[in-house]
């Protein structure tokens, strides 16, 4: 009887050659950091605890996404700043104002961080999977759908 293997983190995603004239031409810079991006949302680990909210790789991270996960995140990032400011470094007094005022400024800088960063990444893969033709937002109702040969876009409400 053997035993199970545990299992191993996953792998980094491989050098994506697609597009390109020979196998021996690397892809963009900014494709490898796309794709190693994309491994690292992909990963569970980097949702919790809002698993629920990640939407399928073929759709966009828009920003009711963002406006659920950011009060989360950025309220985390804000309470370990103002922690630091306050008991490591000792460069502020400690108050409710300025933990709150530090909550708030975390919140609207995850929100900015992570929309210039992951989520535009992610939107860029979402994209190519779906061919480049709608734009389908990941969450909520009401979706803006903008076809390719569309200048307006048609809004359209799910039941």
């Amino acid at each position: 009887m053997s035993l199970p293997k545990p299992t191993a983190a996953p792998t980094p995603p491989p050098v994506n050659t697609a597009g390109t004239n020979s196998p021996q031409q690397r892809p963009s810079v900014t494709r490898e950091i796309e794709d190693f991006m994309n491994w690292l949302s992909d990963m569970d680990w980097a949702w919790w605890p809002v698993v629920s909210l990640r939407p399928q790789k073929d759709r966009e991270i828009d920003n009711r996404v963002l406006l659920r996960i950011s009060p989360i995140f950025g309220s985390a990032a804000g309470i370990l700043a103002f922690t630091w400011l306050v008991v490591i470094a000792r460069l502020l007094p400690f108050t409710s104002i300025g933990l709150l005022t530090h909550v708030l400024i975390g919140c609207v800088g995850f929100f900015v961080v992570y929309k210039i960063s992951f989520a535009s990444f992610w939107n860029r893969r979402a994209r190519r999977l779906r061919g480049g033709g709608t734009r389908q937002p990941g969450a909520g109702q009401d979706h803006f759908i903008r076809c390719r040969d569309a200048s307006i876009p048609s809004r359209t409400i799910e039941s």
